[in-house]
């Protein structure tokens, strides 16, 4: 009997984790899309001083920004699941790999010669694997 409950709290326990992890996967794609979609009013109410070539490129900025906002979703997820199993080493880590990222992307060619694009990427690139360990 005992050992039935411990699995029944088991899959309860399991069971919460993967509607949050649902919830939190709709919620950042309705998130990210409205803001993706709308995206030169959201840079217009982030960023109100800028105009011409300066808010076309923050536009194009933001189209590689914005999605970051999905990958932090599950970032932080993970990291939270980690620290409830008592795992502490992988979410104090997993920032390093940002880092390193940002670091490589000084050192290569600037995409469209500027390197707020490759630090861009670099960020994109970093957030993208973080999650991933």
């Amino acid at each position: 009997m005992h050992l039935f409950r411990r699995k029944m709290k088991k899959n309860l326990i399991w069971n919460s984790f993967n509607n949050l992890f649902n919830i939190l996967f709709y919620a950042g794609v309705i998130v990210v899309s409205v803001i993706l979609i709308f995206n030169s009013a959201v840079i217009k109410i982030l960023l109100p001083g800028f105009e011409g070539d300066k808010f076309l490129k923050a536009i194009e900025i933001s189209y590689i920004i914005f999605p970051i906002l999905f990958l932090k979703i599950f970032t932080g997820y993970f990291h939270s699941v980690y620290n409830a199993l008592k795992k502490f080493y992988l979410p104090v880590i997993a920032p390093v790999i940002t880092g390193i990222a940002l670091l490589i992307s000084v050192l290569i060619p600037y995409y469209k010669d500027e390197v707020v694009f490759n630090l861009s990427y670099a960020n994109l690139a970093g957030n993208f694997y973080s999650p991933a360990l």
